[in-house]
């Protein structure tokens, strides 16, 4: 809910942060890796999004979001 209020086309404030759990442009190359998919064609499924966060949380738990 912090990250992106449930929306799969969320984009944050500063246009980095992209879909459902708000995936920093930064993971692009991790993202197309673990998905098969390039950034921007998967990134706001939220499937592949919620795949490619679950992933992510395996490798860095919660440090890659920061929710106030």
């Amino acid at each position: 809910w912090c990250e992106s209020r449930l929306d799969p086309n969320a984009v944050s404030s500063g246009g980095g942060n992209h879909g459902l759990f708000q995936i920093n442009t930064v993971h692009r190359a991790d993202f197309e890796a673990v998905t098969g998919v390039e950034f921007f064609d998967g990134v706001y499924d939220p499937d592949l999004n919620s795949r490619y966060a679950r992933w992510l949380y395996d490798q860095e738990g919660w440090s890659p979001w920061a929710c106030a």
